[in-house]
């Protein structure tokens, strides 16, 4: 006779995923329960969240951080003066580098020189950090994470993040658009080891790596170059997206994703001259020194726009609709996202509330995919339509990348075969 053998039930454990928001915090209080409900609650049905979070302790946003505590990994808040920082952090002969022109170096305030514009300094700081505390994290937890979100505070989440599983994690994954002659620099699904070089800004600064990449990029001359110099190459000075680009390009496969997000436009710094209007159709971008966007709207009008079209082909809104609500005064984007849910709940479908546009068929609306509806001539409801079904991403991102010719390009491989998709 056979001994009894006792069933063990397995536990599977979820990847570890350690995702970084670093910068400002004046908008947290607003973008917190976007990034709750569109990003770590989803994330957090295939992985264990980790969330870090840095930022100057002149705004800390003790409210915002409570909702976000049951993700909270470590947090650090300081004093910032990058300048002071980056003039001890810096190695030997390295001093060079500071001489470079472009908002790269955003924040960087050297003794008889104007403020350097821009924020990419202080950027720099809050990735280094981030990786700081990830790895104490992982010394703790005797293991590594498997992938690494990093991100912005004063983001506005107003769609699902897309899940890991649709997101090869051999590839660095970014959001489509606002790459300005490098690459996207808001936000970013990297493996560790890529990781590693997304997070490594100001280490790459100190250590004199930053100089010869860019040596290599535009001459050894590079931090003689003048204004009138860059201009040749197109820019006005090394940006953050480029510098970016040097670190990852060539050494890691880069593919995009549609944004479902905006950045927040917040009260004005000393880095960029922000001119305060009433409307977000007003919205715009004078040069890199000044912009124009209302309080708590967006601070990039394409990047808004492109993703309330995403999101609103998504719920088969009408192209009128959708320039009616791109257009219309009664578009103000501190309720956008409000607006977005509520015109999907009036067609009678609960089934979306603003979470449900990066997963699969819901077993409610899968029937509509069995025969063309009136007026449909892909067989699918427009009101049961979501972007992350495999006719969603087809007709709300793919079929215009097509038309633009971008489909040749590994940057769009998640259009080659959405339907193949996990």
């Amino acid at each position: 006779m056979l001994p009894a053998t006792a069933l063990i039930p397995v536990v599977v454990a979820l990847p570890a995923v350690a995702v970084c928001l670093g910068g400002s915090l004046r908008a947290l209080q607003q973008t917190a329960p976007g990034w709750v409900a569109h990003v770590l609650e989803p994330l957090s049905a295939e992985a264990e969240v980790h969330l870090f979070v840095y930022g100057p302790v002149k705004e800390l946003a003790g409210a915002a951080l409570d909702m976000l505590s049951p993700y909270l990994a470590a947090v650090h808040v300081e004093r910032e003066n990058v300048t002071a920082q980056i003039l001890k952090d810096l190695e030997d002969d390295s001093g060079e580098v500071l001489d470079v022109l472009g908002n790269w170096l955003g924040g960087l305030h050297l003794q008889g020189q104007h403020a350097r514009w821009g924020s990419g300094l202080y950027q720099m700081r809050s990735l280094w950090w981030c990786s700081r505390m990830m790895r104490d994290t992982e010394i703790s937890m005797g293991a590594s994470f498997e992938r690494v979100i990093c991100s912005r505070p004063e983001i506005l989440w107003i769609g699902d993040h897309p899940p890991l599983r649709w997101l090869d994690p051999d590839i660095v994954w970014i959001p489509d658009g606002e790459d300005h002659g490098g690459l996207n620099d808001r936000h970013a699904v990297l493996n560790r080891v890529a990781a590693e070089h997304y997070m490594g800004g100001w280490s790459s600064v100190v250590d004199g790596t930053a100089l010869k990449l860019i040596q290599e990029a535009v001459g050894s001359r590079a931090a003689q170059l003048t204004v009138e110099d860059w201009g040749k190459f197109g820019m006005d000075g090394m940006s953050t997206e480029v510098y970016l680009a040097l670190r990852l390009v060539g050494r890691y496969k880069i593919a995009r994703f549609p944004p479902t997000y905006y950045v927040v436009c917040t009260n004005a710094h000393p880095r960029k001259n922000i001119t305060v209007v009433e409307h977000w159709q007003e919205t715009a971008v004078f040069d890199r020194f000044s912009l124009a966007c209302a309080p708590g709207g967006p601070k990039y009008r394409n990047e808004f726009e492109d993703s309330v079209s995403f999101l609103s082909c998504g719920l088969g809104f009408s192209d009128e609709q959708r320039d009616a609500m791109l257009t219309g005064a009664r578009a103000e984007l501190a309720s956008v996202s409000e607006k977005v849910t509520a015109a999907h709940a009036s067609t009678g479908d609960d089934s979306w509330g603003n979470r449900m546009i990066w997963r699969h068929d819901d077993p409610r609306t899968t029937e509509a995919a069995d025969g063309a509806r009136a007026g449909d001539d892909d067989g699918i409801d427009a009101r049961q339509r979501k972007p992350w079904t495999s006719a969603g991403i087809e007709k709300c991102w793919c079929d215009g990348k097509g038309r633009a010719g971008a489909l040749m390009f590994e940057d769009y491989r998640l259009c080659w075969a959405p339907w193949t998709l996990p």
